[in-house]
């Protein structure tokens, strides 16, 4: 893994759009970096939505949209490649219009969350239609931050007044995360700053690497 890496910004990260199922197929887009791990935009449909169908037929009860995810993800990992380490957090869900769940996971590695890495699971009241968002797989990342809080911070507090900032004032040193936004996937810091550039006040969570603090 390369070792030189910037002070990273937080930034939203956005789901992919709603699925809407017309086939039983599988489509994974790879964006691969060599030697290490792979970005996938997952888009997996299953069945056209045909609401009620198994409801009037008394098949079976109404499915439970927060069960059927994580039955989802685990039965269909292997698409998108979940490794043993390879976790997810519900994050919210959705309902539409149609009476379809769209249930937003979040990707986490050995327990810590991924930012840039979410799956939607599509679930009507008949089950399963489909899985899409953005999965990275293949990482291989420490468990724990080498970095402590406070080296954390001083190295947040260093780029900013390098950059010319001014009046800086660490508000919080939050729970490691893996930064997948952008770049190659790292384990950092997130310190969430206040300061003076310019004339305008900023306040942000700046990412700082975990296990070396450095930046380019």
């Amino acid at each position: 893994m390369s070792r030189s890496r910037g002070l990273l910004l937080s930034i939203a990260f956005a789901g992919a759009a709603l699925l809407f199922p017309v086939a039983a197929r599988a489509a994974v887009d790879r964006e691969e970096r060599a030697g290490g791990p792979t970005v996938r935009d997952v888009q997996i449909q299953l069945r056209e939505a045909m609401p009620g169908e198994a409801l009037r037929a008394g098949l079976r009860t109404r499915v439970e949209p927060l069960v059927a995810a994580a039955e989802a993800l685990e039965e269909h990992g292997n698409t998108f490649g979940r490794g043993l380490h390879d976790g997810f957090a519900f994050r919210l869900e959705e309902k539409d219009g149609l009476g379809q769940s769209h249930v937003r996971m979040g990707q986490t590695y050995r327990g810590v969350r991924v930012l840039g890495g979410e799956l939607i699971v599509h679930v009507d009241d008949d089950g399963l239609l489909g899985i899409s968002g953005r999965f990275v797989e293949g990482l291989d990342l420490p468990a724990v931050a080498p970095l402590t809080p406070n080296e954390a911070a001083g190295a947040a507090v260093e780029w900013i007044e390098r950059a010319g900032g001014a009046n800086v004032e660490v508000i919080d040193v939050l729970d490691p995360v893996v930064w997948a936004l952008s770049g190659e996937p790292a384990l950092t810091v997130p310190v969430r700053a206040m300061w003076v550039a310019g004339e305008e006040l900023r306040f942000e969570d700046l990412h700082v690497d975990a296990e070396t603090g450095a930046f380019a």
